[in-house]
């Protein structure tokens, strides 16, 4: 028998096996002892709810209750006492073992199970399967009430060659399942101490094959810093060889603009072959890529990275001698985290859908739009228990955290121990003044008490209310409550489970909760619970010397939110089994995704709609992608996993159904939740706090099992696993019924493979006035059905007045560009930049080759021309059609297109262009001018004396108009409306002269100072 790890009050090693007091050895037939007690015929689960209520009544009492699905009646012994099946067995806890209870507990029958109270379900929780003639060693760390004692399997020795699994087990699972399998294995190496990483990701496993004959000591535990995180210590007798092939699948969250990948680099050695190697592909293309060294600067220059358009790769690889601490030193200098810090090209606002393996995943990563004000009440716990370090980070990070406040936020604190206390009584701005007199406040709070986290969140939910009941804040702003607190209450109301009743009761649709647990004993459980189902998230803050920088950095997360209410919709019949896709906000830097099922089709093309809310904005944004292309281009990738849509989406579904089973509110719902992530995770190949991955040897007779941690204090998993959490109620996948927006609809019906023109939401009438190329203006006269052209020759950088209205506000102006070089002693010009400003919103919109910006003064927001969107502030409506043309109707009565013309980059002489077109019934005042603008009053124009010209394609004339007699020429434009490639021709009557004598003035009267300026009376 191996030796027992030192582990205060453990006994050394298990008991010998007395058959007087009902032990055997293993394979004995067990000899049942009479029970001097009468048999109770009530159910498991009443017997069960009746020692439950007991314990209540007895905090200082601990029971054990031993169930199982076979028909037999396991027994057993614990500390020499003999145990019934399915009846309570209640251990004393005597003064000296309030603090920690250690025993043991051997069982003799085919299937016995280990069980302990669960205070969130109405009956047992089944923990491990103990295997027949083994001792299952275990740890008790009392809290306040009996119904709160947890078990802690904590050395498991076994006792014969051929194991047995260790596997946990959810409510109403049947003990037969197969816990999930993984892998083979290589035979080398030595004796070996692994930390097994599996961030929020797919799967983890550790394969190992040994030769080793004699019993194995393992310890499985989770790394007391993240869940996450599993450590694995493993006695290796001598003579045997193990290695360890670490193998997992992660999915990378965006936080605060880039995803990072981690790589705990300590081998605690020199290592003869060290060598990292990080591939990453991304088919949208690689916009930055960062190697941080946190391992020292010795190593600063054997980081290589080389990177193309969208590949990169990192390599790490020190020889014997660069690994060493000093030049004659034998131990390693490497110890410390390796990371790699990337993110994505992000052309469109609207995100990135890719399709692959019949499965869709949609990226939202917006980051174009100013940050919405916000609401924020800082709730802080100021107990007797927040003492020392906590404290000082606390109040650390809270100077920070307040010098981000602006003017436009409104905020408060409130601090609690037994008693509640406000800094104000309702919320103030963000003003330099406010924030000073805050931060006084914050040094002077002195730790003491008791901690009434009830009323403190009350009095916070309260103060929210009544500021937007008076319409102190902004309708469009972010309201939030951000919690720090370290313990559980114990004062007033301390029942967790109505505390949660009554912040739910109380808190409106329209506010968040974020919870902070500061420390290793906070009852993490209970801060996620309540965070989760009030719309915001949880997060462990590490009471240590870094623990300001940890808040600090949790805060900048939640800090910039940019979008509320937002909704990724796809058509019903395209998709199914879409995970949430609905939103409360998103905060800038982070991502929101969303995954599901594709439906055949005959299309080869999926597309999304996305509606959301900024300040000041409603917009609906449109993206597509093809359905077959993905799967094609990552065939051809050496390092690339074709199966990610697939295994993201069973992912993302598992972690959302975890918080929903969180918040279950009856058993039998509990259950059904349990049964489906048990289903998709082994499905999927997946270790959950459910489930269990079982690692075999090639010839099978050996066996480890890599478990998920379930520490209930310390929590498993995050529930949404997405900044911005559930608008609505849960967070359960639903199917999308969706009713596309009426602009969506094409004026004539396109096949599939037109989608890409996008929304016809104005469908320009013929009868417009137009300025398109170098630049050609095109004046249509509706009343004699003619079409006049002019040319406007001016400069690179000037900005011309197209359309002046003082008597609605609105006004629209053209800057010219010049083309690259000249040519024939001539310099072409065209419009670079059209903007489109309508005083009373105040609302601007800047159209340019390389994207759109909408402004009204104190916000602005940048979309690409990758994107295809309806954006709406006040009376000013934006339509965006993908690398097409921008729709922007003002008042619902006047509307001005922009068309965008695409050259080849490498051309030697031409640049990008923008046309604008204005169609003749754009209701003006009287006072409208401009260089288009005059025209919306027809003038008196008569055309006489046609005759040949010099060029006999090109008959001449005499015009009469505004009292002038003007030699014109009849010719043609192009009208890039129907064919923005080619264009139509536009034949018409062209003036001469810059338009000298149809135009009122000199075309030099109609140069502006800038974008937005309203035109002079001429």
């Amino acid at each position: 028998m191996l030796p027992m790890p030192n582990i205060p009050g453990l006994q050394s090693r298990p008991p010998k096996s007395d058959s007087s007091q009902g032990q055997f050895q293993t394979g004995s037939k067990p000899r049942l002892k009479q029970v001097p007690e009468p048999r109770d015929e009530r159910s498991p689960g009443q017997r069960y709810k009746g020692f439950k209520e007991r314990n209540r009544k007895d905090p200082y009492r601990l029971s054990l209750f031993l169930f199982t699905s076979s028909t037999g009646h396991p027994w057993g012994r614990h500390h020499g006492e003999e145990l019934q099946g399915g009846e309570p067995h209640h251990v004393p806890l005597r003064p000296h073992h309030r603090q920690e209870l250690c025993g043991q507990l051997r069982l003799q029958s085919s299937e016995h199970w280990l069980q302990r109270p669960d205070p969130q379900t109405s009956f047992h929780h089944q923990l491990h399967h103990v295997s027949p003639g083994n001792t299952q060693y275990y740890k008790v760390l009392p809290r306040q009430k009996a119904y709160h004692f947890f078990l802690f399997p904590l050395i498991l020795v076994l006792q014969e060659r051929e194991w047995d699994h260790v596997r946990g087990l959810g409510e109403g699972e049947d003990s037969s399942q197969e816990p999930v399998r993984s892998g083979k294995s290589q035979r080398q190496g030595s004796g070996h101490r692994q930390v097994l990483d599996r961030r929020p990701g797919f799967k983890s496993s550790v394969e190992l094959d040994s030769l080793m004959k004699t019993e194995i000591c393992l310890l499985y535990r989770a790394n007391s810093q993240d869940m996450e995180t599993f450590k694995t210590e493993v006695y290796v007798p001598p003579g045997s060889n193990i290695e360890f092939e670490l193998h997992y699948q992660e999915m990378m969250h965006r936080r605060l603009g880039f995803y990072e990948h981690s790589l705990y680099l300590q081998p605690g050695r020199l290592v003869p072959q060290f060598q990292v190697d990080v591939y990453i592909f991304e088919p949208k293309g690689i916009s930055t890529v960062q190697a941080l060294n946190t391992l020292g600067l010795q190593f600063s220059d054997l980081i290589k990275t080389t990177s193309s358009k969208d590949k990169a790769h990192i390599v790490f690889k020190p020889n014997l001698q660069q690994q060493r601490k000093c030049e004659n030193c034998t131990g390693s200098a490497i110890d410390g985290v390796f990371t790699i810090r990337y993110d994505v090209n992000r052309e469109s606002n609207s995100g990135e859908l890719q399709v692959s393996d019949g499965h869709f995943v949609q990226f939202f990563a917006p980051n174009n739009f100013s940050p919405l004000p916000k609401n924020i009440v800082f709730v802080i716990d100021v107990s007797g228990s927040m003492w020392g370090v906590k404290m000082k980070q606390t109040v650390e990070a809270m100077q920070a955290i307040l010098d981000d406040l602006t003017i436009d936020d409104h905020f408060s604190i409130i601090d609690f121990n037994h008693n509640v206390r406000c800094w104000s009584e309702e919320l103030v701005p963000g003003s330099s003044i406010q924030i000073a007199d805050a931060k006084r406040y914050i040094r002077t709070i002195k730790p003491n008490g008791g901690t009434n986290i009830n009323e403190a969140l009350m009095r916070a939910v309260q103060m929210l209310a009544k500021a937007s009941n008076q319409g102190i804040i902004d309708p469009r702003s972010v309201s939030m409550i951000i919690l720090v607190s370290d313990g559980d209450p114990t004062v007033g109301e301390i029942k967790l489970s109505t505390i949660q009743k009554n912040v739910k009761r109380v808190m409106r649709e329209e506010f968040s909760l974020f919870s902070l647990g500061i420390g290793f004993d906070v009852d993490y459980d209970f801060l996620e619970r309540i965070a989760m189902e009030n719309r915001g998230m949880a997060q462990r803050i590490y009471a240590n010397h870094d623990a300001a920088e940890q808040l600090r950095t949790f805060y900048s997360q939640v800090s910039s939110p940019l979008l509320r209410r937002i909704a990724i919709q796809f058509p019903e019949e395209a998709v199914s089994d879409v995970t949430q896709n609905r939103f409360d906000k998103y905060f800038s830097g982070s991502e929101l995704v969303v995954a599901g099922k594709v439906l055949p089709s005959e299309s080869n093309t999926l597309t999304s709609f996305t509606t959301a809310s900024a300040a000041r904005l409603d917009m609906t944004l449109e993206t597509e992608a093809d359905t077959t292309e993905l799967d094609a281009e990552l065939a051809k990738q050496q390092h690339s996993f074709t199966g990610f849509a697939r295994q993201m989406w069973a992912y993302i579904t598992i972690k959302q159904l975890i918080a929903e089973r969180s918040l279950a509110p009856t058993a039998a719902k509990k259950r059904k939740i349990t049964q489906r992530i048990m289903s998709l995770a082994v499905e999927h190949q997946f270790v959950t706090p459910l489930t269990a991955l079982l690692v075999e040897s090639e010839d099978a007779t050996e066996r480890l099992l890599a478990d998920s941690p379930k520490d209930p204090k310390h929590g498993c998993c995050s529930g949404g696993g997405l900044v911005g959490g559930s608008a609505g109620n849960g967070v359960a996948p639903v199917r999308v019924v969706y009713q596309p927006p009426p602009w969506v609809q094409m004026t004539t019906p396109a096949p599939p493979s037109q989608a890409e023109k996008g929304p016809e939401e104005w469908v320009v009438p013929q009868q417009v006035n137009l300025v398109d190329n170098d630049p050609h203006f095109i004046v249509h006269l509706p009343e004699r059905n003619m079409d006049v052209c002019f040319n406007i020759d001016s400069k690179p950088g000037h900005i011309l007045n197209l359309v002046s209205d003082n008597g609605t506000g609105l006004v629209v102006n053209g800057q010219l560009i010049g083309s690259k070089k000249m040519q024939k002693g001539n310099l072409k010009t065209y419009f670079g930049t059209i903007s489109i400003y309508y005083q009373p919103d105040g609302v601007s919109v800047t159209v340019g080759t390389d994207g759109i910006a909408m402004t009204d003064g104190r916000n602005n927001h940048s979309f690409t021309w990758g994107t295809t969107a309806e954006i709406t502030q006040d009376r000013v409506r934006v339509s965006i059609v993908k690398d097409s043309r921008v729709t922007v109707t003002v008042n619902n009565n006047t509307q001005v297109m922009v068309l965008l013309h695409r050259v080849w980059k490498k051309h030697p002489v031409n640049v990008d262009f923008l046309g604008i077109y204005i169609p003749n019934n754009n209701q003006y005042s009287p006072l409208v001018h401009g260089l288009i603008g005059q025209f919306s009053r027809e003038p008196e124009v008569s055309v006489h004396d046609v005759h040949e010209g010099v060029d006999p394609l090109k008959k001449e004339a005499t015009m009469e108009v505004k009292g002038n007699k003007l030699q014109v020429t009849r010719g043609w434009q192009k009208d890039y409306r129907r064919d923005t490639r080619r264009g139509s021709n536009v034949y018409c009557w062209f003036i001469h002269n810059s338009g000298k004598g149809f135009i009122d003035g000199h075309y030099t009267d109609y140069i502006v100072p800038d974008l937005n300026s309203f035109l002079q009376t001429l």
